[in-house]
């Protein structure tokens, strides 16, 4: 009994995938994308979640390595010693002179740490401590092998080589294990400023842990000792140099201070507040000339504003001046009371009446009042700016009488004034050497002098060795194999040009996707009591595998909703993908929902499909194409599945001029009067051409793609051969698909497979949806 077809309205998804790949497939040069995996934190946790195995043994292998290299160093010490510098004791005396130069606190601490690193230092501490003698620091030319340079070990020292060191470092040595010692001295100790402070660091490293302390301590006190002996060298060349310099400074400022007073006494120079007479005279006049001139100013402005608004016509009772006279403040009352009465008269009698005449007349006496008490006031105005022009112009006359006065002892002041400055830059040099002198005196004769630094911390013997640190060799350990495991993860990523879901391949293809189905292999065959592929659907028909077919057989119903196809064809990109299988198990699955299914294996070059279903056929469709035997013949009923099949037994060389004959079209006829359906199973697309050929002779083609082993670029070009063909492809099917895998490796949540465990747990609980 055959079941009709249902019909539903196509699906608009399909029909714009299907749109994409004709264009995809259409354009010649089209390239397939370089990336279609989930974008963002899914493609990484897809990554991560695949290679987890390649990035776990590269951490192990890392963790390893950097333990072993951590038992094979060998252990080093460090001990640390610390100094305050004393910036403020650098100059035995301060010049008061701003303009002389001074050097900063932080440039002199800066000084300090590199005298801490001179050669001098360096090898005063290698004297003192007799380091020719300790095997540590032996001197052997050429000690460094070829094995040294190879060892990763060696390249995180810090020695600096010999080359680095300049002609004025390595004056002081004369022999070369003398200068080996030193550059050895270099690497073992670091010295630097802690922070933005004044404090210094001396770490000193050795394999001894007591002489790792000792070399720290030892070149503190050296560099003390040799600071101090500087500064006591200083101030006794200091106290020479500022005797003889002082007696000739005490001559030259008596000598300047006479010339001033003989001047002044001259040329009647009298000094008020360090001003002559006259310029403190020019001064009060000229403050008294600023102050008349506002005033000025003030008077004739209030003056031209009043004078403004008479020759404009108008009031001049908005000025201030008029405001606050009685006057017209009076008049303005009288105005009010006139024009109430005024409006009031109107009101009652009309403005021709008389009363109302009479009281505009007198409302016309009080403003000519106003307007002549206004022009009295701006005669007021006039006559206080012509006060305040009399005074500015004495003014204007008085200072210049005191400038002619002036002009006379200018050149006299000139003179004074470069006296009095030569003066005094002598008496300031002189008080600062005076000073000076006084201080270099006493510290000269003490034989004493502030120290440029002081011990804060002593070293100390360490009890734990600062080389190798394991943390520090196990995290470079793990983070260099990380980046490797990253680089080789990125190398595989590159490499692999598989598809790993439906959404992957619709993305990159751009059609629609008919199924997912599930891998089954022989211990899945073997629990389920099925021999073939084809009892495993009759055994295990709730399963995920069955279901999938069924999912596959509504996708290509609904693929051409009107005209459902009936004559399908089973083909591929490249051979093993599992087309031949699949071509089996859609059949079955058909018949045994109850449609009378005909399968042909027309892949007469490599047939499989008799193997599959474990039939052993005599006779099969070479034969019926060309005419040796009838269809009666070639037909097997296969009872398990109750579908009828077409084998290939015999490999013929003329394998495309049978499909594409005569015989094959009347085949496929007379096939789709009598079967609900005729699944053809057909050779790969790129390696011959017989699907081509087939291909135009059936309703529509199910191409199949192996999960993870399908090339993208094989597929697009397979594609690309059947529309060049003219054929319709309803979709694609992404064939033996690891659930189990899947789960584990993709964060591809829209593929249908991925919650195949959840389909399970349905069929377990009898069907009922979780409430």
């Amino acid at each position: 009994m055959e079941i009709p077809a249902i019909r539903q309205p196509s699906s608009s998804h399909d029909n714009r995938l299907l749109l994409m790949a004709s264009e995809r497939l259409g354009s010649a040069g089209a390239e397939p994308e370089q990336s279609t995996a989930p974008n963002g934190v899914a493609a990484l946790i897809e990554v991560i979640k695949r290679r987890r195995s390649v990035l776990g043994g590269a951490v192990v292998l890392g963790a390893v390595l950097s333990l072993l290299a951590t038992a094979m160093a060998e252990p080093r010490y460090t001990a640390t010693a610390q100094i305050l510098a004393l910036p403020r004791s650098t100059q035995v005396f301060e010049l008061t002179d701003n303009n002389l130069p001074t050097s900063s606190e932080s440039a002199f601490v800066d000084n300090q740490v590199e005298i801490l690193k001179s050669s001098t230092l360096l090898e005063r501490l290698a004297e003192k401590l007799r380091l020719k003698d300790i095997n540590e620091f032996k001197y052997v030319k050429d000690s460094r092998s070829l094995l040294s340079y190879l060892n990763p070990l060696s390249w995180l020292r810090k020695d600096e080589p010999a080359s680095t060191i300049t002609q004025d470092q390595a004056e002081p040595a004369t022999d070369p294990a003398t200068v080996k010692i030193i550059n050895q001295l270099r690497g073992q100790i670091s010295i630097k400023r802690v922070g933005v402070s004044q404090l210094i660091s001396i770490n000193a490293t050795s394999t001894s842990p007591r002489r790792a302390a000792e070399l720290a301590n030892t070149l503190v006190d050296l560099y003390l000792v040799d600071q101090l002996d500087t500064r006591i060298d200083s101030i006794k060349r200091t106290n020479s140099w500022l005797d003889s310099q002082l007696e000739d400074l005490r001559t030259k400022l008596q000598k300047a201070e006479q010339a001033v007073e003989q001047y002044r006494a001259a040329n009647n120079l009298l000094d008020i507040g360090g001003k002559s007479m006259t310029d403190q005279q020019r001064a009060d006049f000229n403050s008294q000339l600023v102050n008349a001139r506002a005033d000025l100013a003030e008077k004739e402005a209030r003056r031209q504003q009043m004078a403004d608004i008479l020759q404009r016509g108008g009031d001049v009772q908005t000025l201030n001046e008029v405001l606050q006279s009685d006057v017209i403040s009076r008049l303005r009352a009288q105005q009010a009371e006139i024009a109430r009465r005024q409006a009031e008269l109107s009101s009652r009698y009309g403005d021709l009446h008389p009363s109302v005449v009479n009281i505009k007349a007198e409302m016309a006496d009080v403003e000519r009042q106003i307007v002549a008490e206004s022009r009295r006031i701006m005669s007021n105005l006039d006559n206080e700016a012509a006060v305040a022009r009399a005074r500015l112009n004495t003014l204007t006359s008085s200072l210049g009488q005191l400038d002619r006065s002036a002009a006379v002892n200018e050149r006299a002041m000139v003179r004074l004034g470069e006296l009095q400055r030569e003066a005094n830059s002598t008496r300031q040099l002189y008080e600062s050497l005076l000073e000076g002198y006084k201080k270099s005196f006493v510290l000269g004769n003490s034989d004493s002098a502030d120290p440029v630094a002081r011990k804060t911390s002593e070293a100390i013997v360490p009890n734990h060795p600062s080389y190798p640190n394991t943390g520090v060799f196990l995290s470079i350990g793990i983070i260099l194999s990380l980046a490797i495991s990253v680089a080789l993860i990125a190398l595989l990523e590159a490499l692999d040009r598989g598809f790993r879901s439906a959404e992957q391949v619709q993305q990159y293809l751009g059609l629609p996707h008919l199924s997912s189905v599930p891998l089954v292999n022989k211990k899945t065959l073997k629990d389920a009591r099925a021999e073939t592929i084809v009892d495993y659907i009759t055994q295990a028909p709730t399963s995920i595998f069955v279901e999938s077919l069924r999912k596959l057989r509504s996708s290509l119903v609904f693929s051409n909703v009107d005209n459902p196809p009936r004559v399908i064809m089973v083909t591929s990109s490249l051979p093993d993908e599992g087309k031949s299988t699949l071509a089996c198990a859609l059949a079955a699955s058909l018949a045994a929902s109850g449609h009378k299914t005909l399968l042909i294996d027309a892949d007469m070059r490599n047939p499989s499909v008799a193997g599959i279903m474990s039939a052993e056929p005599e006779i099969g469709l070479p034969e019926l194409l060309s005419g040796e035997a009838s269809l009666a013949d070639a037909v097997v009923r296969h009872e398990g599945a109750r579908l009828d099949c077409i084998y290939s037994v015999q490999k013929p060389s003329n394998s495309a001029d049978l499909l594409d004959s005569r015989a094959m079209s009347d085949l496929l006829a007379g096939a789709r009067s009598r079967y609900a359906y005729v699944i053809l199973d057909c050779p790969p697309v790129l390696p011959i051409v017989d699907p081509l050929v087939l291909a135009r002779k059936v309703d529509s083609v199910v191409f199949s793609i192996r999960w993870e082993l399908t090339p993208r670029d094989a597929t697009l070009a397979a594609l690309r051969k059947l529309r060049q063909a003219e054929t319709r492809v309803a979709g694609f099917v992404l064939n033996v698909v690891d659930l189990q895998r899947m789960a584990r490796n993709s964060v591809a949540y829209g593929d249908e497979n991925y919650y195949s465990g959840r389909y399970t747990k349905y069929y377990a609980d009898g069907g009922r949806e979780d409430a």
